[in-house]
């Protein structure tokens, strides 16, 4: 498959992808050792040995079908674009890619940045159990990758700045999920996936906050924040988004009419689905 940026180069010395001709690797230089990649992918299955570097990635572009494992358990889901998954260092990471798809991400060796930081050891695989969103993470990355595009004197340094930046993020995200997991306003991950296949499983009704909140024993306050913290979305959003995943699969499979469908899915109706297709995944249901 040829990379549809020009200037791909050569694997860099401090990351290693097993996938040369589909990952476009960066350096920026400095003492954090990070290595800024872009990766392009074809539809199929893509195995990784345990890596030295917790490696974050973010979907970018146009949403597609996958199937996830950094080690966490699998995650099989439509990835939007700002959807962000961490494969930690030492985890193998199994992915199988059912669309074309595009993510940009950040390598980062774990002793280093952990001595940069003043860590004994970075924490994160939280972040390899469930996708998440943060608005600042996602600046962080695109300028990252900006910096690596057109480095000049001051980048390495810049690089050290932000890789500190992203990895305090990044541990105050795990720390939040595993916090998540403790007291009587938890929602662990086996509380989460409770509520989740709650979701759906239910898809056509009209779920509220206090049915979820209900499943798991919590208020729906301390759920909403519990939820919002583990996965980085509201419940409300996240279940819009599974219905416009299991629409998107019925009309891949030409199971039914538009109207049906939306109906099957706890849509209002066709025109309610459309706008929810637009907003999660940045298509209509008939350019499927």
């Amino acid at each position: 498959m040829e990379m549809r940026d020009a200037t791909t180069t050569a694997p860099s010395p401090g990351y290693a992808t097993p996938y040369p001709g589909l990952v476009t690797t960066r350096q920026l230089g400095g003492s954090g050792g990070i290595t800024v990649l872009r990766v392009v992918q074809s539809p199929g299955h893509y195995p990784d040995p345990p890596m030295p570097e917790h490696v974050l990635f973010m979907a970018r572009g146009r949403s597609f079908r996958g199937s996830v494992d950094f080690g966490a358990g699998r995650i099989r889901a439509w990835f939007s674009d700002g959807d962000m998954l961490l494969a930690p260092a030492g985890a193998a990471a199994d992915t199988e890619v059912l669309d074309p798809c595009e993510a940009i991400g950040i390598a980062f060796p774990a002793e280093r940045i952990s001595h940069l930081i003043g860590a004994e050891a970075l924490h994160l695989s939280p972040l390899a159990a469930a996708r998440f969103r943060d608005p600042f993470i996602a600046a962080m990355l695109e300028q990252l990758w900006r910096e690596a595009d057109s480095p000049d004197q001051r980048s390495a340094l810049f690089g050290d700045a932000a890789a500190v930046a992203l990895a305090v993020a990044l541990l105050r995200h795990a720390e939040a999920g595993r916090r998540s997991t403790q007291g009587c306003g938890s929602l662990g991950p086996t509380r989460l996936a409770k509520v989740l296949a709650l979701m759906r499983e239910r898809l056509d009704e009209d779920l509220g906050l206090d049915t979820l909140a209900a499943s798991v024993g919590l208020t729906p306050w301390h759920f909403a924040r519990a939820f919002r913290a583990a996965t980085g979305e509201t419940p409300i959003a996240r279940l819009r988004r599974l219905r416009v995943e299991h629409a998107a699969e019925l009309i891949r499979a030409r199971k039914a009419a538009l109207a049906e469908i939306a109906l099957a899915c706890g849509f209002a109706d066709q025109t309610h689905m459309t706008r929810a297709f637009r907003s999660v995944l940045g298509t209509t249901p008939g350019q499927l």
